[in-house]
C-alpha cells in the first residue's frame, strides 16, 4: 500500500472554500447574534478552530441542541467577530493598532492560542514609548507574561519623563491609575509632575471616583516623599504652572458637589506650598557659599581651577553620553559589521554631559560636546583606554599613556591641554628609553592633592611590539597645575615575555580619607597580570608594600572592581558590570596599616544588579566604545550602576553595603538617555550646578516602530502586520 499526502496548499484551499460558502450561506448550521447583526457559520468549523465553540457544542449545555447562539454579552462588535471567525476558517488574519484591543480580548475569550501567539508576536515587534503602556495593560488583563515584562520595564523606565506627558495617560481610568500605584510605576516621578498629572487627570474626568483615587494619590506621594529623604527641587516656571493648573481645576469644579472635593482642593493647595518651600530650600543649598567671583588681582598668577573648598561642593554622578547621530552610526556599522571606519564627520554636537544629584534626585543637563573641538580620541575607539573625572569647573580627561590631558571647562565651554611635564628627579633611578607608560589611574587625595599612577613597560626595541617587564610609578601633581613630581617607584620589576596585544589592562586606585594611604590595583589583557600595591603617602617619599602579584592565566581578577572605603578598611568590589557577572560582591579587604590583602570571595555575599536589558548582551561587541550599554562609577563609598538598551529603556541603582558587608540596592531615577560613554561619581562645584537646567524629559529620540492608527489604515512607519496560522 502506497500512501501519498496532499500539498499543505489544498488543506489552505479546502479552507478558504469553506470560508466562502460560509460567506455565501451555504450549508451554515447555526447563527451567531452579535448585538443587532446576525452572522452564520457552520457548527463543525467552529467546533474543530475553537475549543470554546467544542465544548459548546458537545458538551451539557442548552446552547448544544440550539442553532442560534446569542453572543452579544461577549462583544457587541460584529467586524470584530467577522475577523475571529475569518481566522477560525483561514488561519489569517490582519493586526493593527487599532483592533489589537478586541482581538486580545476575543481571542482570549474563544481559546485560540495560535491567535493569543499572533496578538504577542504583534505586541513583541510594535512595543514603542507610544504602546508601552497599552500593552502593557492588555498583557497584564489577559496573562501575556513575557508582554506584561517588557512592556513593564519600558514603562517603569520612562513613565516619569515621558509617559506621565503625554496626552493618552490622561485617559487612565481610576481603576488603571491606582494598578499602576500599586505596582510602584509612578515611584520615579517627582512630586511637582504627579501633581500637574492629577490636576489634568481630575479636570478631565471630574467625578467622585476620580476625587477619590487623587485622595488616595496624594497619600502615595507623601510617602514616597517620606521614604525618599529629598528635597524635590522646583523651579519658578513650575511653581506658575501648578499655580495656573490648580486655579483652572477650582474653576472646573466649581457649582459640583461631589464628595470629599473640599477636601481634596485643601490637600492639593497643601500639598503644592509644601513642595514649593522645600524646592526653594533645595534650591538655596545647592548655590554656592563665599565663593570668590572677583577673579585674580592685576599681575598675580591665576588660581588652581581645580581647588575649591568643601562647602561649595555636592555629590553627583555625572555622565558622558552619545548623542542620536553617532548612535546611529554606531548601529550601522554592527549592521555593516564594520566599525571604527573612516565616515564622514558629524558636523554637529556628538555628546551630552549630564549630572544627577542624589540629594535631590533631579538630573541637570551641563553642556554638549561638538567633535570639531572634542580631541578625537574622545570621538573614535581610543577613546575607550582614556580616563574621565570631574576637577572644579573642568571635564578631564587622560589618555592612557598620561601624555596627554584634556580639559572642558563647563563655564566657559572652552578646551585647554596643560604642557604636562614628568619630573623623576627625586630618584637616583635608570629609567630605559625604551620603557613606555602603558596605563595611568588618577586619584584625589588628602587636601585635594592630585595622583597619578603609571604603568610602565619595558619594550624590547622601538617597535613596541615585545614587552618584558614593567613596573609602576607614582607621581604628585605640582601648584602650577601642568608638572608632575614622581614620588615612589615600584621597587621590584615585573616579568612579562608577553606580547603586547593592544588591549586596555585596568588599574584603580583609591586614598584613604583615614590612613592616607594609596591603594592600587591591576589586572592586565596580556596574560593575566594581577597585582595590589600600597602606600603610604603620610610619608613624602614612600615605598610601595605589594599585597599580591600573581599571574593567572586568562584571567583578570582585578577588571571591573571598584574601591570602596569604611572607618577601617578598603574593601575591592566587584562593580556589576559583565566582568563579573553583574554581580556586586566583597572580594577583597584590607584594614588600614596592616600590609596583608585578605581574600573573601569564596564567601562574599553578592547581589545581582543587571537585568540584561542591552540589546547585544551576549556579545562581546556590546562594549564599543562609544556606544556602551553599561557603567558604573564608585565615590568611594557607593557604587552606581546604569544600564540601558540604546533606545528608550535605561535602568540606575545605587548599591551600598551594610555591617555585614552585605550589598543593598536604592533605585534612582533612570538616566533621561539609554547609552552610555563615560561615568564619574564624587564631589563636583555647585557652581556647575547653579545656572544648570533640570531635566525632565527623554533625551533620546525613539528609532521608529510598525504601529498603524485611524481607521483609513494610515500608516505610521511601516506597515500593517498579517498572520497567517500555515506557514508554506
Amino acid at each position: 500500500m502506497v500512501v501519498y499526502k496532499a500539498l499543505e496548499e489544498l488543506f489552505s484551499s479546502t479552507l478558504h472554500s469553506i470560508n466562502e460558502l460560509r460567506k455565501d450561506l451555504s450549508f451554515c448550521d447555526v447563527l451567531l447574534q452579535v448585538g443587532s447583526t446576525a452572522m452564520r457559520a457552520h457548527k463543525c468549523v467552529l467546533a474543530a478552530g475553537s475549543p470554546y465553540f467544542r465544548s459548546l457544542f458537545l458538551g451539557q449545555f442548552t446552547e448544544a441542541s440550539k442553532s442560534e447562539i446569542n453572543l452579544s454579552q461577549v462583544t457587541t462588535d460584529s467586524d470584530a467577530m467577522e475577523m475571529i471567525l475569518n481566522f477560525i476558517y483561514s488561519g489569517e488574519i490582519d493586526i493593527d493598532s487599532e483592533n489589537l484591543g478586541i482581538i486580545i480580548k476575543l481571542s482570549s475569550f474563544f481559546l485560540l492560542e495560535a491567535l493569543r501567539g499572533f496578538c504577542a508576536d504583534f505586541m513583541s515587534e510594535t512595543l514603542c514609548l507610544k504602546t508601552c503602556l497599552t500593552y502593557y495593560l492588555y498583557s497584564v488583563d489577559h496573562g501575556f507574561n513575557d508582554n506584561e515584562a517588557n512592556a513593564g520595564l519600558m514603562i517603569r523606565s520612562r513613565f516619569h519623563d515621558v509617559l506621565i506627558f503625554e496626552e493618552d495617560t490622561l485617559n487612565l481610568t481610576s481603576e488603571e491609575l491606582i494598578f499602576l500605584d500599586d505596582k510602584g510605576i509612578p515611584k520615579h516621578c517627582s512630586t511637582s509632575s504627579m501633581l500637574q498629572f492629577l490636576i489634568k487627570w481630575l479636570e478631565r474626568g471630574k467625578s467622585e471616583c476620580h476625587i477619590a483615587v487623587c485622595l488616595e494619590m496624594l497619600d502615595s506621594i507623601e510617602k514616597r516623599e517620606k521614604e525618599r529623604e529629598s528635597n524635590e527641587l522646583c523651579s519658578g516656571l513650575t511653581e506658575i504652572s501648578l499655580e495656573s493648573l490648580f486655579s483652572r481645576l477650582k474653576m472646573a469644579l466649581e457649582g459640583k458637589e461631589f464628595e470629599n472635593m473640599e477636601k481634596l482642593l485643601v490637600r492639593l493647595d497643601s500639598t503644592l506650598q509644601h513642595l514649593f518651600s522645600r524646592g526653594r530650600k533645595a534650591h538655596n543649598e545647592l548655590r554656592c557659599t563665599d565663593v570668590d567671583e572677583s577673579g585674580p588681582s592685576n599681575g598675580s598668577p591665576e588660581k588652581d581651577p581645580c581647588k575649591f573648598a568643601k562647602s561649595d561642593t555636592e555629590l553627583a554622578v555625572v555622565t558622558i553620553t552619545p548623542k542620536q547621530c553617532v548612535i546611529e552610526d554606531y548601529r550601522k556599522q554592527r549592521e555593516d559589521i564594520q566599525f571604527h571606519l573612516e565616515v564622514e564627520p558629524f558636523r554637529q554636537p556628538v555628546f551630552d554631559v549630564c549630572a544627577y544629584v542624589p540629594r535631590t534626585r533631579t538630573w541637570y543637563y551641563l553642556s554638549e560636546l561638538n567633535e570639531h573641538d572634542t580631541p578625537e580620541y574622545l570621538v573614535d575607539g581610543a577613546g575607550y583606554e582614556s580616563r574621565f573625572l570631574v576637577m572644579g569647573d573642568h571635564l578631564t580627561f587622560i589618555d592612557n599613556r598620561g601624555d596627554n590631558i584634556d580639559m572642558f571647562n563647563l563655564q566657559t565651554k572652552q578646551w585647554h591641554s596643560p604642557n604636562v611635564q614628568y619630573y623623576d628627579l627625586n630618584f637616583d633611578h635608570d629609567f630605559d628609553a625604551n620603557f613606555q607608560a602603558n596605563d595611568v589611574c588618577y586619584v584625589v587625595g588628602k587636601d585635594d592633592a592630585k595622583y597619578m599612577v603609571v604603568r610602565m613597560r619595558l619594550f624590547t626595541d622601538q617597535s613596541l611590539d615585545q614587552a618584558t617587564e614593567m613596573y609602576f610609578r607614582g607621581y604628585i601633581l605640582r601648584d602650577d597645575g601642568e608638572s608632575w613630581d614622581c614620588i615612589f617607584v615600584t621597587p621590584h620589576r615585573i616579568r612579562t615575555n608577553l606580547s603586547d596585544n593592544g588591549g586596555a589592562p585596568e588599574m584603580n586606585a583609591r586614598i584613604s580619607k583615614t590612613s592616607n594611604e594609596m591603594i592600587v590595583t591591576h589586572s592586565s589583557l596580556d596574560g593575566g597580570w594581577n597585582i595590589v600595591f600600597i602606600a603610604n603617602l603620610n610619608d613624602p617619599f614612600p615605598v610601595p608594600v605589594n599585597l599580591k602579584s600573581e599571574f593567572i592565566e586568562n584571567q583578570d581578577e582585578f577588571r571591573g572592581i571598584a574601591i570602596l572605603e569604611d572607618s577601617e578598611q578598603f574593601l575591592i568590589v566587584a562593580n556589576g558590570t559583565k566582568s563579573f557577572h553583574n554581580q556586586i560582591k566583597v572580594l577583597y579587604e584590607y584594614k588600614f596599616n596592616s600590609k596583608v590583602l585578605t581574600n573573601l570571595t569564596e564567601n562574599s555575599p553578592k547581589l545581582e544588579v543587571s537585568t540584561r536589558i542591552g540589546p547585544y548582551y551576549e556579545d562581546d561587541e556590546e562594549i564599543e566604545y562609544p556606544c556602551l550599554c553599561e557603567a558604573s562609577a564608585t565615590d568611594g563609598t557607593s557604587i552606581w550602576f546604569m544600564e540601558g538598551n540604546m533606545e528608550t529603556v535605561s535602568l540606575f541603582s545605587q548599591v551600598r553595603l551594610d555591617n555585614s558587608q552585605q550589598p543593598y540596592i536604592t533605585e534612582h531615577p533612570p538616566p533621561p538617555f539609554a547609552c552610555f560613554t563615560r561615568a564619574f561619581a564624587g564631589p563636583i562645584s555647585k557652581k556647575l550646578l547653579t545656572n544648570a537646567k533640570q531635566i525632565t524629559r527623554f533625551l533620546l529620540k525613539e528609532k521608529p516602530r510598525s504601529v498603524y492608527s485611524g481607521a483609513d489604515k494610515s500608516m505610521l512607519n511601516t506597515s500593517i502586520s498579517r498572520y497567517s496560522h500555515f506557514a508554506f
